[in-house]
């Protein structure tokens, strides 16, 4: 293989002197005289494969921030030289990628040794290299500032739009068809002028099919970018499939919402109905409290189910909501019945539970509190009480009192069933008289935070 050494060199004699031992074994060589002169020569001439340069190079840069700039423009292997084996000297080579380091006293058998040694390097280094984009399944391009392809792509052959042979030499915008290889120049020009990696999606109809691609161009040099190009039909196609299999699956669950709801609100209506061909008061009575409690299970479920699946239901819509359905449905005269909650959300496994016995608690109110509905009064609370770590849940009403659950004929099953989703969040029910009934709940925070109650 043909190569070329820049020789990089202040005093000319010592570069006359590299260029006839360099020369005798076979290599071309060039001299620059300055870092400068080093930099435009690579610009210059694509042919210089590996750099054989001073540290010190008199006025101006030396020869470690040289190596630099020139590796910016593209990448040259750098064997550095120098008459000082100082400290400062190897720092200085060493902060900068380097394929060895010759003190001029070594003589012209150590510089030629390492120079060959240096190609063999970039030879392996090549190799990995190659190996690696023939192993990707990707197509690999080089091209200029100007869009034209500089090399064959590497990669799969098979895959290309056109045969290989058609693209060296070529602007993308004459290969390419429609405005693809426009935009593609112009994400080219992006990328060199940014630094930063431009992306480029594009379509192409191949033999009665429509492919997908999608393009990575990074700036390999100064005036070159790499343009990596992976065939992302399948992989589209695969994601449309899953799409369509999701949304059958939300078509489904929408129509099994659907029918639950509907479900209940037909048995809802069965017992309503039951309830006015009964004779019995008693029996009158849990019919339409059955129906009652399975209408506001409806409610709730159809408010779960407008919520994010996970998410945590904000508790004054949902509860102030549950209050003036029941307000409006529930009392034979006009009661009025404020709503106090704050902005606390809940996870769904509380907020149901609480919300039932907020039902269970006003309609019983409703029913029940008033003699004389002059000036009839409830109130809801429900707060979070950041100071004591809990949920503080509250019904009063301004009406007769109530007696201690149980002290007569033993709790109804409303207030068994009130109990029994009080304890299931943790909570603690409370009943007392302060001018009227007062039934309050409190659950802490930490039982439903530390991970004890599933989402219902």
């Amino acid at each position: 293989m043909h190569h070329t050494i820049l020789i990089v060199e202040s005093q000319a004699v010592v570069a006359l002197d590299y260029a006839r031992v360099i020369s005798a074994q076979g290599f071309e060589t060039r001299i620059a005289a300055s870092g400068e002169e080093a930099i435009e020569a690579v610009r210059r001439d694509e042919r210089i494969d590996l750099i054989v340069m001073d540290i010190d190079l008199g006025p101006g840069i030396d020869g470690s921030e040289t190596a630099r700039r020139v590796h910016v423009i593209r990448y040259v292997p750098v064997v550095f030289v120098s008459a000082h084996v100082t400290r400062d000297a190897v720092s200085r080579a060493e902060s900068v990628a380097r394929y060895g380091y010759v003190p001029k006293s070594a003589g012209p058998h150590v510089l030629l040794s390492t120079i060959r040694m240096a190609y063999d390097l970039a030879e392996q280094s090549n190799r990995y290299s190659d190996a690696i984009v023939r192993a990707i399944p990707d197509l690999v391009f080089r091209f200029d500032r100007e869009g034209t392809f500089l090399s064959n792509p590497s990669g799969s052959p098979e895959r290309l739009y056109a045969p290989p042979e058609l693209f060296l030499g070529r602007r993308a915008r004459d290969v390419m068809p429609g405005t693809i290889g426009h935009v593609l120049e112009e994400r080219i020009a992006a990328a060199l002028e940014s630094g930063n990696v431009q992306f480029h999606e594009y379509t192409l109809e191949e033999e009665n099919d429509v492919r997908h691609y999608e393009s990575r161009i990074v700036p390999f040099d100064l005036d070159s970018v790499l343009a990596i190009v992976r065939d992302v039909t399948e992989w589209r196609r695969a994601v449309a499939r899953v799409e369509s299999l999701l949304e059958e699956q939300r078509m489904l669950m929408r129509e099994s919402q659907h029918r639950v709801k509907n479900d209940m609100f037909l048995v809802k209506s069965l017992l309503a109905l039951q309830a006015q061909q009964t004779v019995s008061g008693e029996a009158r009575d849990v019919l339409e409290d059955s129906a009652h409690r399975i209408d506001v299970m409806r409610r709730i479920y159809e408010m779960l189910h407008l919520s994010p699946p996970g998410s945590e239901i904000a508790m004054r819509p949902f509860l102030c909501g549950l209050v003036e359905d029941i307000r409006a449905a529930g009392s034979l005269f006009p009661v009025v019945v404020d709503c106090s909650v704050d902005e606390t959300a809940l996870p769904s496994s509380v907020a149901v539970p609480i919300g039932i016995i907020v039902n269970e608690l006003l309609v019983n109110a409703l029913k029940h509190a008033f003699a004389d509905p002059h000036d009839a009064r409830i109130e809801v609370l429900l707060e979070q009480r950041s100071a004591d770590g809990v949920i503080y849940a509250e019904v009063r009403d301004n009406g007769i009192g109530i007696t201690a659950p149980g002290t007569d004929d033993g709790p109804g099953f409303g207030m068994v069933m009130v109990e029994a989703l009080a304890n299931q969040v943790g909570g603690s029910l409370a009943f007392r008289n302060d001018g009227g009934t007062i039934v309050s709940v409190v659950v802490p925070t930490a039982w439903y935070t530390n991970g004890k109650l599933s989402t219902v």
